[in-house]
């Protein structure tokens, strides 16, 4: 049986694992929009053996839509603490999952979820970038920060930032510009695993607009990690304060800056439950 969840209208399938299926192909049967479900992103819930404040950790597993498997997924760790409440898996707030990127405190406020994203690198290596692709003269650290490009004419300013997976931030006047540069940035031969593009319009310093184009996804209607990503590059940068509203399409998230972490605030809506696919 499966569940289908959204927040701030980036939607995601979600089950329980099971050990005989194969989720990278199955995930992307479901995920199509056309002969499947359809969904950004494939969620499996996964019971540890691991026991904190006497109850039972739970794992959680992002498949894209194309099969890959990432990292984290900022909404998709809300839709899942949702459906994990939902179903009576945990009774704790504050509550903890586990993720390929390591533990994730939830915290359950006023209908919506709060998660502790972590602390940010700006690390090549962690990034997967080659670096030895392009001549940087103002890099520090082996970090591809502050780097401008040229596409069709027109320069760009990219930040590669690993905020719970791989993001490159791309400040821009407005994010209606970016339709024709987000697949080409993502495949940029800089980034050899790809990347998560998020084209960002800043409003003032507490409120950033953001348009995301995921790696094995394409556009999506919200990435909660690209706005905490987006968010950590603009703070750094002194163009934002510790406290940001990012607006989405369908909804908008609070990201806080708390002793040098991340903290991600929004929506989870379940759309729909205990559906059976036939394929």
């Amino acid at each position: 049986m499966y569940s289908k969840y959204h927040g701030c209208g980036n939607d995601f399938i979600i089950t329980m694992y099971n050990e005989d299926i194969n989720y990278n192909v199955l995930s992307k049967k479901m995920c199509d929009r056309h002969i499947g479900i359809g969904a950004d992103t494939f969620i499996v819930v996964k019971e540890t053996l691991r026991v904190l404040n006497g109850e039972k950790l739970y794992r959680v597993d992002f498949y894209n839509a194309d099969g890959s498997l990432a990292p984290m997924c900022g909404n998709g760790i809300r839709c899942a603490a949702l459906y994990i409440k939902n179903n009576g898996l945990v009774r704790n707030n504050p509550f903890v999952v586990e993720t390929m990127t390591g533990d994730r405190l939830i915290n359950e406020i006023d209908g919506e979820f709060q998660v502790n994203m972590g602390k940010p690198s700006f690390e090549a290596n962690k990034l997967d970038i080659d670096l030895s692709k392009i001549n940087i003269t103002n890099k520090s650290n082996d970090e591809l920060f502050d780097y401008n490009c040229k596409f069709k004419d027109k320069e760009y300013n990219l930040n590669a930032i690993f905020m719970t997976t791989h993001h490159l931030v791309v400040p821009v006047e407005t994010i209606n510009q970016s339709d024709e540069c987000g697949d080409y940035f993502c495949k940029h031969e800089l980034f050899t695993k790809m990347i998560n593009v998020d084209f960002v319009e800043i409003i003032n310093r507490k409120h950033i607009k953001v348009r995301t184009y995921e790696r094995g996804v394409g556009w999506t209607l919200a990435c909660g990690s690209g706005a905490t990503a987006s968010v950590a590059v603009l703070n750094r940068k002194g163009i934002v304060d510790d406290e940001v509203k990012v607006e989405f399409k369908l909804g908008t998230l609070t990201i806080t800056k708390k002793d040098d972490e991340y903290l991600m605030r929004g929506p989870a809506e379940e759309i729909a439950s205990d559906i059976v696919f036939k394929k």
